[in-house]
């Protein structure tokens, strides 16, 4: 049987599969970082997202 590009929804992913995810994954939020931050807009661009409860909310984080 040959394996393909379609996912086995049944199959453990490698090592190499979860990493590369991974880094994809955070290649995509530096790039919806850096959008943000060059962003017209009137909100905050050092405010982020957060859901809770099904509802978003804007802000950012008093430390």
């Amino acid at each position: 049987m040959e394996r393909g590009n379609t996912p086995d929804p049944g199959r453990k992913k490698t090592r190499a599969e979860k990493r590369s995810e991974k880094m994809a994954k955070a290649e995509r939020k530096r790039l919806r970082r850096e959008e943000r931050k060059e962003a017209k807009t009137r909100r905050s661009k050092d405010g982020t997202f957060a859901m809770k409860d099904d509802r978003t909310h804007f802000g950012y984080k008093v430390s």
